[in-house]
């Protein structure tokens, strides 16, 4: 586990999630999720014992992985996304 060296309390208003809609609506729509993959050379993922992931269209000694945060951040956008019906009537 990573120690913690910055407490940061947690409010429950913030800009992404306030009172006005129309805002955090807005700020959550310019969230970008597509960065969450990335292609790591073999050499890499065996010194760190990593288990080999689908193979990089584009290169075939890199291994492609995704980053778990950005498939949670894309669900969260999503589940708060007004088009899709999630916030109220």
């Amino acid at each position: 586990s990573l120690p913690r060296t910055h407490p940061t309390p947690l409010t429950h208003l913030t800009p992404y999630w306030s009172l006005n809609e129309t805002l955090s609506n807005d700020l959550w729509s310019r969230i970008t999720t597509a960065q969450g993959m990335v292609a790591l050379p073999h050499t890499f993922t065996d010194r760190k014992a990593l288990p080999r992931g689908a193979a990089f269209p584009w290169d075939a000694t890199k291994s492609v992985y995704f980053l778990q945060v950005y498939h949670q951040l894309h669900c969260l956008v999503r589940m708060l996304s007004p088009k899709d019906g999630a916030q109220g009537d």
